[in-house]
């Protein structure tokens, strides 16, 4: 893999982190503060032994408390590596961005074209960045986080279209203020609602590209959600004095609904005698977890991810 898309790649790390307000862990399913810093070494450390790749779990702090959830951009790097060819109707429309009217719609949508944006420039397509660029800004500018997105940044991602690395640089630079804000602000609620947008993003497009393309690797992606899901829950619940309740509510019942699907997920480990190779000292762990899906219950789970995602943005 070459210098450039190393680059890209810890710039999609990057931009995912900060959008979704995080600090970066590992494959744990629920920190301690502690744990987090840990996990800030763990990901330093991976990124100079595997550069390219994107980690797969990050680690929120929400209300005092620490949640691991997929990385949306691995996911959506998962996507485009198993060959799905970029498909502009799984975006939700640019022009959707003008009809959210509660923050918690904005919030989660927010989230949604984050993961986009993230989506859009794994794919090259930067005429499209900037469009969905600007309905960010909009959405920022409602939920009181204009200053993340100003002129000048705009300016800066103007200035280097088609340049990937300065253009996902700029989305770091941009999200990372947006979550100092929101941290400093003590806007849980809406932290939280931008990472479940984020997720449910992902997963969309994670489980209609599974059906196109007929990849184990997204049907595994897909079908290892559950510890996500039980976390997000946790993360909702978490929250207290927070507006619009009703809604908080109904988004936690369509999270829950969704939960009792994975029942039917099974999961294993395969147990394989470890290789030593003793002239590099290099013992090889060749075990593996499994996970068995039936195609009805993947139907199941991918129409409701459908369906969760698309009451976000309708």
């Amino acid at each position: 893999m070459n210098n450039k898309y190393r680059n890209l790649t810890a710039a999609l790390v990057m931009a995912s982190v900060s959008l979704t307000l995080s600090n970066c862990g590992g494959d744990t399913n629920t920190a301690t503060p502690e744990d987090s810093q840990e996990a800030i070494a763990r990901i330093d450390s991976a990124e100079s032994e595997n550069a390219g790749t994107p980690p797969s779990t990050l680690v929120f702090k929400i209300g005092g408390k620490f949640f691991a959830i997929p990385s949306p951009i691995q996911t959506a790097f998962l996507v485009k590596e198993e060959g799905a060819a970029f498909n502009s109707g799984m975006l939700n429309k640019s022009e959707n961005g003008g009809t959210y009217t509660t923050s918690f719609k904005k919030a989660l949508n927010m989230g949604i074209y984050g993961a986009d944006m993230g989506y859009i420039t794994l794919y090259e397509n930067t005429d499209l960045s900037l469009k969905y660029l600007q309905v960010v800004r909009k959405i920022a500018g409602e939920l009181d986080l204009s200053g993340a997105f100003n002129d000048k940044l705009a300016s800066r991602f103007s200035a280097n279209m088609g340049n990937q690395d300065s253009m996902l640089v700029f989305v770091n630079d941009a999200y990372k203020n947006a979550g100092d804000y929101l941290k400093n602000n003590d806007k849980s609620n809406i932290a939280a609602l931008v990472i479940i947008g984020g997720w449910a993003e992902a997963m969309y497009f994670a489980s209609q590209s599974a059906l196109e393309t007929k990849s184990v690797k997204l049907v595994e992606r897909v079908a290892e959600q559950k510890q996500a899901l039980i976390n997000m829950i946790a993360m909702l619940q978490s929250l207290e004095g927070f507006t619009d309740v009703e809604e908080y509510e109904d988004l936690t019942i369509e999270l829950q609904d969704l939960l009792k699907m994975f029942d039917d997920v099974t999961f294993g480990y395969e147990y394989v005698e470890p290789v030593t190779d003793p002239t590099n000292k290099v013992t090889n762990i060749n075990s593996k977890n499994t996970i068995e899906i039936s195609d009805e219950t993947l139907s199941k789970i991918v129409t409701a991810i459908a369906d969760i995602r698309n009451s976000i943005i309708g």
